[in-house]
């Protein structure tokens, strides 16, 4: 009775872990923001790890202290663009909680991405 017992409790546990194997996150949900310079401008572009935009997202731009720079909406591209603040700022992408981005003026590149 005990060897039925420990058959039927394994099966299960396999049959659990094989479906759990089965069912990998979608990671083509994930928000990305890629900032790049141009010029005197930061260019913003924010999507999904999945490659499509974030369309009419809250973008906004706060000095290292906390004082707001500029606020926008991302457009229909996903795209932002704002005058490169004097100093360090940070950039928040994103109106949902949990998927809210922070980009920081030393994540922002001095060219676009390939590809992007």
């Amino acid at each position: 009775m005990n060897t039925l017992v420990c058959i039927a409790v394994l099966s299960l546990a396999l049959s659990a872990t094989s479906s759990a194997f089965a069912h990998e996150p979608d990671d083509g949900h994930t928000p990305i923001c890629h900032c790049w310079s141009e010029g005197q401008d930061v260019v913003c572009k924010a999507g999904h790890a999945g490659g499509w935009p974030e369309r009419h997202a809250n973008l906004v731009v706060f000095t290292e202290d906390g004082r707001l720079v500029w606020s926008d909406k991302t457009d229909d591209n996903g795209a932002a663009r704002f005058k490169r603040p004097a100093g360090a700022f940070y950039i928040l992408v994103g109106d949902k909680p949990g998927e809210t981005l922070e980009v920081t003026w030393r994540d922002v590149r001095s060219t676009r991405l390939k590809g992007r």
